[in-house]
């Protein structure tokens, strides 16, 4: 008789070898065809602010403090710069939005049409172990958080 107990790979079994043997396939095709720490192609970029005046809305994906912006309007943030150029490596044009709409955030984003397949990507470099479940969401909290941080010891400087 099946039982709930019964029922799940027991560690050892062929199933779990076979599940443990696909997952590690699985981290390695990733890696190769999304992950390999692209640099951002700065040359590649569109240009957000003129899709916005066009009339289409930039589709973001990642947010952070226009204050913790370095060269180019990225973040200093080396796994946030890596992310970004795995997903422009993933063939979806993107942009970084200096500014964005009030001037205090910077985005990722892409262009409306590409949002689906952004989303997937954004699920492939996520689930694969490189970055971490919600890590855009995560990330941009914990820079928002520091430059939030950053300007209370200023103030009490």
């Amino acid at each position: 008789m099946l039982t709930k107990a019964n029922m799940s790979p027991v560690r050892g079994t062929a199933a779990a070898r076979l599940h443990g043997v696909w997952t590690t396939i699985r981290r390695v095709v990733v890696r190769r065809l999304f992950m390999n720490g692209q640099q951002v192609n700065l040359k590649r970029l569109f240009d957000a602010d003129e899709y916005w005046r066009s009339g289409s809305c930039p589709w973001t994906f990642f947010a952070y403090p226009t204050a913790l912006a370095v060269e180019h309007g990225l973040p200093a943030d080396v796994p946030v710069r890596r992310f970004l150029g795995d997903v422009q490596a993933s063939g979806i044009d993107v942009a970084i939005w200096v500014g964005g709409i009030d001037g205090e955030l910077n985005y990722f984003a892409c262009r409306g049409e590409d949002a689906g397949r952004l989303l997937n990507v954004i699920r492939v470099l996520e689930s694969s172990g490189e970055y971490g479940e919600a890590f855009c969401v995560r990330r941009s909290r914990e820079l928002l958080s520091a430059a939030q941080n950053r300007d209370r010891q200023d103030l009490t400087t």
